[in-house]
Protein backbone atom coordinates (compact mmCIF):
# COMPACT_ATOMS: atom_id res chain seq x y z
CA UNK A 1 0.00 0.00 0.00
CA UNK A 2 1.79 3.29 -0.68
CA UNK A 3 2.42 6.05 1.78
CA UNK A 4 -0.49 8.53 -0.06
CA UNK A 5 -3.03 5.93 -0.03
CA UNK A 6 -2.31 4.88 4.00
CA UNK A 7 -2.93 8.65 4.82
CA UNK A 8 -5.65 9.20 2.80
CA UNK A 9 -7.39 6.00 4.50
CA UNK A 10 -6.64 7.45 8.46
CA UNK A 11 -7.95 10.66 7.01
CA UNK A 12 -10.99 9.16 6.51
CA UNK A 13 -11.04 7.31 9.47
CA UNK A 14 -10.27 10.28 11.81
CA UNK A 15 -13.63 12.14 9.65
CA UNK A 16 -15.58 9.20 10.34
CA UNK A 17 -14.81 8.81 13.74
CA UNK A 18 -15.23 12.85 14.56
CA UNK A 19 -19.04 12.73 13.05
CA UNK A 20 -19.68 9.68 15.20
CA UNK A 21 -18.44 10.98 17.98
CA UNK A 22 -20.88 14.20 17.53
CA UNK A 23 -23.94 12.50 16.17
CA UNK A 24 -23.31 9.98 19.78
CA UNK A 25 -22.42 13.25 22.27
CA UNK A 26 -25.57 14.66 20.93
CA UNK A 27 -27.77 11.68 22.08
CA UNK A 28 -27.93 10.83 18.32
CA UNK A 29 -31.63 12.98 18.11
CA UNK A 30 -31.58 14.45 14.48
CA UNK A 31 -32.31 17.91 14.51
CA UNK A 32 -30.62 21.03 12.43
CA UNK A 33 -28.05 21.23 15.02
CA UNK A 34 -26.52 17.24 14.52
CA UNK A 35 -26.91 17.58 10.98
CA UNK A 36 -25.02 20.84 10.86
CA UNK A 37 -22.36 19.25 12.88
CA UNK A 38 -21.91 15.76 11.00
CA UNK A 39 -21.94 17.91 7.46
CA UNK A 40 -19.28 20.82 8.89
CA UNK A 41 -17.04 17.75 10.35
CA UNK A 42 -17.13 16.12 6.84
CA UNK A 43 -17.00 19.07 5.27
CA UNK A 44 -14.02 20.47 7.54
CA UNK A 45 -11.99 17.13 7.76
CA UNK A 46 -11.77 16.88 3.46
CA UNK A 47 -11.04 20.12 3.68
CA UNK A 48 -8.35 19.65 6.06
CA UNK A 49 -7.38 16.73 3.60
CA UNK A 50 -5.62 18.63 1.86
CA UNK A 51 -3.46 20.21 3.30
CA UNK A 52 0.01 19.48 4.00
CA UNK A 53 1.39 16.00 3.66
CA UNK A 54 2.66 12.97 6.14
CA UNK A 55 1.73 13.85 9.75
CA UNK A 56 1.06 17.08 9.43
CA UNK A 57 -2.11 16.34 6.91
CA UNK A 58 -3.44 13.75 9.43
CA UNK A 59 -3.43 16.38 12.26
CA UNK A 60 -4.87 18.89 9.88
CA UNK A 61 -7.99 16.68 8.64
CA UNK A 62 -8.42 15.95 12.43
CA UNK A 63 -8.30 20.07 13.21
CA UNK A 64 -10.38 20.75 10.26
CA UNK A 65 -13.34 17.93 11.12
CA UNK A 66 -13.46 19.37 14.37
CA UNK A 67 -13.17 22.58 13.66
CA UNK A 68 -15.83 21.69 10.93
CA UNK A 69 -18.06 20.25 13.53
CA UNK A 70 -18.17 22.91 15.91
CA UNK A 71 -19.45 25.54 13.58
CA UNK A 72 -21.71 23.40 11.71
CA UNK A 73 -23.28 23.09 14.83
CA UNK A 74 -23.41 27.13 15.59
CA UNK A 75 -25.19 27.34 12.02
CA UNK A 76 -27.52 24.17 12.91
CA UNK A 77 -28.17 25.53 16.42
CA UNK A 78 -28.85 29.33 14.96
CA UNK A 79 -31.42 27.61 12.25
CA UNK A 80 -33.29 25.47 14.76
CA UNK A 81 -33.63 28.88 17.14
CA UNK A 82 -35.41 30.78 13.77
CA UNK A 83 -37.83 28.05 13.71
Amino acid sequence: MSKSLELEIRSYIIIFGLTFMVAFLSGCQMNSRTVGAAIGGVAGGLIGATVGGGNGQIMATGAGAAIGAVVGSKIGDSIESKK
